[in-house]
């Protein structure tokens, strides 16, 4: 912040610099996907052999659908550094 000039003992007018800065939005898309109902694995195209190794364990077997948002990629946005003039207070006494 510079002071460039004063206006009375207690205000100035200044320069507020903001800084730069980047977005990144992202790319989503939808997926489908199969998971165990047993240990909650994602079994996509294994379903059968992961129902076997647990019908031979003893254990109960099945799977279940789900469709989930998963991130592709991102997208950079920067954005320049930008800055507003103010008048600001400084010094003073508070009674």
């Amino acid at each position: 912040m510079q002071q460039l000039e004063t206006i009375c003992n207690n205000a100035c007018i200044c320069w507020c610099a903001q800084t730069q800065h980047c977005a990144r939005p992202q790319f989503r898309e939808f997926k489908s996907r199969f998971d165990c109902n047993i240990c909650g694995t994602d079994i996509t195209g294994n379903t059968s052999a992961h129902a076997k190794e647990h019908m031979k364990a003893g254990e109960g077997s099945g799977h279940h659908s789900e469709i989930r948002q998963i991130v592709t990629g991102y997208n950079t946005v920067s954005h320049k550094k930008e800055g507003h003039w103010e008048t600001r207070v400084v010094g003073g006494r508070w009674e």
